[in-house]
């Protein structure tokens, strides 16, 4: 299913993120972007917000800022 494979991608892009220090820049669908944000709010040090408009919407997946 569609849904658990973008979870699946999401753990991949969290851990790529928590490894590198460098945030993600994703151009998912509204539907994709709720399930990373789902994914990884089960994670205390990423944090994820959307930034854009329309079909120019993108995620970012970064880590949380330590200050």
């Amino acid at each position: 299913q569609r849904a658990d494979r973008i979870a699946e991608q999401a753990e991949d892009w969290i851990r790529e993120v928590r490894q590198t220090g460098h945030s993600k820049r994703l151009n998912l669908n509204a539907a994709d972007r709720r399930i990373v944000h789902k994914v990884a709010a089960d994670y205390s040090d990423i944090e994820t917000h959307s930034e854009g408009e329309g079909r120019e919407r993108q995620l970012i997946i970064e880590k949380k800022s330590t200050n």
